[in-house]
């Protein structure tokens, strides 16, 4: 008995679909980067003026782990959603980049750790303000004490 080939694939039934699937694939794609640009505006806008980064996930390779984190920070001047990543052990061999540019995948993985983030954000900028008051308050006090030791 010989060995029978499988049916054929319609290719062109096939071609059809990808055609309406990379369209459909392509228009909620830019709908999804539209929404984190959005998130992204809105975080810059609260004027936290802090970073913070949250852990997405740790990748296993042979004889090492890369981290993929998301952060919130200033790029290029800008605050920015961010994607970056390296070897656990080596953050001199890491690499960084706006999220908005980062793959699809990365992309999504992220929208899973934004809430994460933000409470990272508020948690940063909490302490921040308690770092800068107490600051503020042993300044001041230094203040009064250089006026009153000034002789007039």
């Amino acid at each position: 008995m010989g060995t029978t080939k499988p049916p054929a694939p319609d290719l062109a039934s096939a071609l059809d679909r990808a055609r309406v699937a990379g369209a459909k694939l392509g228009a909620v794609t830019d709908k999804l980067n539209r929404s984190l640009e959005e998130i992204e505006t809105e975080l810059a806008n609260l004027n936290l003026g802090v970073t913070a980064k949250v852990r997405m996930e740790v990748v296993q390779f042979e004889h090492y782990d890369v981290i993929r984190n998301i952060r919130f920070g200033k790029f290029n001047q800008e605050w920015r959603l961010l994607y970056e990543s390296g070897p656990e052990d080596d953050e001199e061999n890491w690499s960084s980049g706006p999220l908005l540019n980062a793959s699809r995948e990365i992309r999504l993985l992220a929208i899973d750790h934004l809430p994460a983030l933000i409470e990272e954000l508020v948690r940063t900028a909490e302490t921040e303000i308690s770092t800068v008051t107490a600051k503020v308050n042993e300044v001041e006090s230094l203040a009064r004490l250089v006026k009153m030791g000034v002789p007039r």
